[in-house]
């Protein structure tokens, strides 16, 4: 169960990076100049999604969670920062 609820966050947040790309390119942000590392970004998140199912298929499971927490920890943090933000609403003085 946790399995699928990390992995279906995991898509989520490759669904935002491929949403982000194609602004970029529709926007011209995304050039010749750094399309290297926007691809390198789009195949990790592939990776990880699709080595995890792989994983997770061949019985792998302990190794397919580790995969599939790269991105979910820093994308959890991130998540909760943002809505401390918005709960807390801070007031700069």
């Amino acid at each position: 169960m946790t399995f699928w609820v990390l992995f279906a966050f995991d898509a989520v947040l490759a669904a935002v990076l491929m949403a982000f790309f194609f602004i970029g390119i529709g926007d011209g942000t995304i050039s010749s100049f750094n399309i290297g590392l926007w691809l390198t970004l789009l195949a990790v998140a592939g990776a990880v999604l699709g080595g995890s199912l792989i994983l997770q298929a061949r019985n792998h499971k302990r190794i397919a969670l580790a995969l599939i927490l790269i991105p979910a920890v820093p994308g959890l943090t991130y998540l909760a920062f943002v809505l401390m933000m918005i709960i807390m609403q801070p007031n700069p003085h």
